[in-house]
């Protein structure tokens, strides 16, 4: 009976280890990325390949393939974060109901030195350009929406604050407003 258990752990185990390696690989298009269909699923892809800064390093089972950035929308990683691709530069899909927020860390100078910093950016949709995240390129992107325009105006200030994240509703607070104005 034990060594049956124990099969059966054994097997269980495999299985769900499995199906976690089976949740990272690549989206090929926006549109595979929208139905979540993942190509080339991996368990290593390291987007920053030494010497070959166009190229994708996708480790699969068996084989490791070599993509070309441009010729493919993004990835999942092994934390099951996406990724999209724009101009050879990996940037974090940090969400994508309504419209598409993106982060990426870029280097600034500050002072004598240089320093890493968050930008935030968004795109209307999965194919669509990548904009920096202000309150001018959204009123831009969403013209129709002039309840989302006087929102906007209310609710925030300044660039920075359009990445507030509501903890309660679980969402960024320019997510909720546009949900309201909708």
């Amino acid at each position: 009976m034990k060594r049956i258990l124990l099969s059966i752990s054994v097997v269980s185990l495999t299985l769900l280890s499995f199906q976690t390696f089976a949740q990272s690989g690549v989206y090929l298009s926006a549109e595979d990325f929208e139905n979540a269909k993942l190509s080339h699923t991996a368990h290593k892809i390291s987007a920053y390949v030494p010497l070959r800064y166009s190229k994708v390093k996708v480790n699969t089972p068996g084989e490791t393939l070599l993509l070309d950035k441009s010729e493919i929308f993004g990835f999942r990683d092994e934390k099951q974060r996406d990724y999209r691709f724009i101009n050879n530069h990996a940037y974090l899909i940090l969400d994508h109901k309504y419209f598409h927020v993106y982060s990426r860390e870029v280097e600034v100078s500050k002072g004598k030195g240089r320093i890493k910093e968050t930008k935030y950016y968004f795109s209307t949709n999965a194919g669509a350009d990548i904009l920096p995240l202000t309150i001018a390129n959204l009123k831009r992107a969403f013209p129709e929406h002039k309840r989302f325009h006087d929102l906007l105006d209310l609710q925030f200030r300044h660039d920075p604050e359009l990445v507030w994240y509501d903890q309660h509703a679980q969402q960024f607070k320019v997510k909720s407003i546009f949900e309201q104005s909708i």
